[in-house]
């Protein structure tokens, strides 16, 4: 069963664990949503961080089309976790490579049966795109990511707090509020460090089926 936790839930857990649920609204609740949101990225990072950010993994057919090699990546596009090539009857995995190979490529591209790609970032637009090479046919181009953390904007909104990581975003909110105070956060620091403790101890094993360590081998042809 989810731990689901509303978004005027968690407001009232962080100011009962900073002890400000009489302050006078000297933080507003708008304010205290973009601590919680804030905080709550903070932990996805913190997750993503631990190498087990396939918890949030989605999986994505990109519609590509022939004699193109560049795509827009999906607006809520975070960080890559793997891109497949359809070619010969079959997915292969294709593999990361240096941007400034891009004339290279382009005029000698890689067997289809191990592509190359990057990634770029335009920071003005915000756009993300994926460069793939050789270009690929309609529709055979696979990719999974991890999206960005979700953002709560409305007092019903909910959010997974897993198996009590919500705690987490609380603690880390709270410390927030009583830093715009100027009061003391020692004890809620030595908290958080706990549930970081805790957090990556944990989420490093949410599969544990899979071996200790995962070594990707690449052969070329």
């Amino acid at each position: 069963m989810a731990r689901l936790y509303t978004l005027a839930e968690l407001r009232t857990r962080v100011r009962q664990t900073a002890d400000m649920e009489d302050d006078g609204n000297f933080i507003t609740d708008s304010e205290l949503n973009g601590y919680i949101n804030e905080s709550i990225a903070e932990l996805y990072d913190l997750i993503l961080d631990n190498e087990s950010g396939e918890v949030f993994v989605k999986n994505h057919v990109i519609p590509t089309q022939v004699g193109t090699y560049s795509y827009e990546l999906a607006s809520d596009f975070y960080k890559l976790s793997s891109v497949h090539y359809y070619s010969g009857g079959d997915y292969h995995p294709a593999f990361p490579t240096d941007p400034r190979r891009y004339a290279e490529l382009a005029a000698n591209p890689p067997d289809q049966t191990c592509p190359e790609y990057y990634l770029r970032f335009n920071p003005t637009t915000g756009a993300k795109q994926l460069f793939v090479f050789p270009e690929v046919d309609e529709n055979n181009l696979a990719i999974t990511y991890m999206p960005f953390a979700p953002i709560m904007e409305t007092d019903d909104a909910t959010w997974d707090g897993f198996n009590g990581w919500e705690e987490f975003a609380v603690v880390s909110s709270a410390i927030k509020c009583l830093e715009k105070q100027e009061q003391d956060t020692a004890a809620l620091q030595l908290r958080l460090q706990r549930l970081e403790k805790r957090v990556k101890s944990h989420s490093a094993y949410m599969d544990t089926g899979l071996p200790d360590t995962i070594k990707r081998v690449r052969v070329r042809r």
